[in-house]
């Protein structure tokens, strides 16, 4: 089942980027500021929660 929740948990967050981090780029004065809304978002997700603190920050600087 873990297979399963991995998967689960990396389709939650393509989602989440497809959908919400665009909503909140335009929503922001600046790519910073978009940044660390995400990442408040994040921290409190579990498909992103599971990544660990360097993987969420990896993906965040990923961010355009």
């Amino acid at each position: 089942m873990q297979w399963l929740r991995r998967w689960w948990h990396a389709r939650q967050r393509k989602v989440d980027l497809n959908i919400l981090w665009p909503q909140i780029r335009i929503r922001a004065t600046s790519l910073e500021q978009a940044r660390k809304a995400f990442l408040m978002f994040a921290v409190h997700d579990e498909a992103w929660k599971c990544l660990g603190e360097e993987g969420i920050y990896q993906e965040i600087l990923k961010l355009r």
